[in-house]
């Protein structure tokens, strides 16, 4: 809203000047928001296109969400790793030349969904990572696993400024190469130590189905496919990523 009372300040000036309350007003809201960090963590940007999708308004700049020092305390306790997401697109990370092998076709909207604003804890243990026993169900069923591991992760810390949730395609392949940075190369998640598994995410591929992202061959990238949402599989599991409330 912003932007758009500032342009028409550039290109009439003499009319916008008669309005110049107006548009204060309008920049102070913007501004208290972004303050107090109420301004959407996820949007397409207008200025955006497929050759430059993630170019942000130097004008409303994008605040990454971070745990408190007690919560990271309490998370390097549970031997979480933390990592930095700051709205990297699929197109983006693609044309970052990150290692995807395969990505389901799915439309523009999908390519251009960003990653969270926000940091984000992982237990990069195999037998941490995914949920036991959350393979094979429904992606609802998924959900309210991840539900309760929130809950009872929350009960452990004494406080509701964690959660654990579901997370997009973007947020676990960003993920996905942000452990791959800090391993060295080695060791990728979705990788051979995680038996080449899936993690299931809310984001749709269609109507019927969802993204799933994993097997992540060391030579050669990462899958992102699809699955129908009500429908369960072996090898796609449930990886709940806890954040800042």
């Amino acid at each position: 809203m912003a932007m758009q009372y500032r342009e028409v300040q550039q290109r009439f000036p003499e009319e916008a000047a008669k309005y110049p309350t107006g548009v204060k007003l309008v920049d102070r809201f913007v501004e208290s928001l972004q303050k107090e960090g109420l301004l959407p963590e996820r949007f397409l940007n207008p200025s955006a296109s497929p050759e430059n999708p993630d170019v942000k308004s130097p004008e409303v700049p994008v605040k990454i969400k971070t745990f408190s020092i007690e919560a990271l305390d309490f998370l390097k306790s549970k031997k979480q790793l933390v990592y930095p997401l700051n709205g990297l697109s699929l197109r983006a990370q693609r044309l970052a030349d990150r290692p995807f092998w395969y990505m389901v076709d799915a439309g523009e909207q999908f390519l251009n969904l960003a990653s969270m604003y926000s940091q984000v804890a992982i237990n990069p243990s195999p037998d941490e990572f995914f949920l036991p026993e959350s393979n094979k169900l429904t992606l609802v069923q998924q959900q309210e696993i991840i539900d309760d591991y929130s809950y009872k992760l929350q009960i452990e810390f004494g406080s509701e400024e964690i959660k654990a949730v579901m997370g997009d395609a973007p947020d676990y392949t960003l993920l996905a190469f942000l452990h791959l940075d800090a391993m060295g190369g080695k060791d990728p998640l979705f990788g051979k130590k995680y038996g080449y598994n899936y993690a299931r995410t809310k984001t749709p591929t269609s109507d019927f189905d969802v993204a799933r992202v994993g097997y992540f061959r060391e030579n050669y990238g990462l899958h992102i496919f699809d699955w129908p949402r009500d429908i369960g599989l072996d090898h796609v599991h449930a990886a709940p990523l806890v954040v800042p409330v």
